[in-house]
Order: C-alpha cells, then structure tokens, then sequence
C-alpha cells in the first residue's frame, strides 16, 4: 500500500471539503497537476521515475478517477 504524501494529502481535501463536490475536485486537480507535471518531470531528470506506459494525461485522469472513487466511498 502506498502512503505516500499525495495519498495522504488526498485524504486530508477529502476530509476538509465532504460535503462540497467541486471544491474537492478542484483542489485535488490542482495537487495532482502539481504532481503530474513539475514532480513528474524533475523525477525523470534525476532518473527516479519513467512514464513509459502512461501518458501525463491518461495520469492526471487515472488520478481523477480515483479521487472520484474515494468520494464516493466517503
């Protein structure tokens, strides 16, 4: 299981904003383009991460999806 900072911190806007459907959509989309696309791109320069089977969009969608699916559960 990973429990990494985005998990965790996905699980903190879900907690601040239930109740309020688009501001938890916008702010995780916000935190995720953060890591989509600057985090991402420093991890591959350092050598860290590759996105071979992926691209940033089908990420950024995977990533939406699944805070949809948390929402839903909450």
């Amino acid at each position: 299981m990973n429990l990494g900072p985005f998990f965790v911190s996905t699980l903190w806007i879900l907690q601040w904003t239930y109740g309020r459907l688009p501001l938890y959509l916008i702010l995780n989309q916000l935190m995720h383009s953060f890591y989509t696309f600057p985090a991402v791109e420093l991890a591959k320069k350092k050598g860290i991460v590759s996105m071979v089977r992926l691209e940033r969009f089908q990420f950024m969608l995977l990533f939406f999806v699944i805070a949809l699916i948390l929402y839903g559960f909450r």
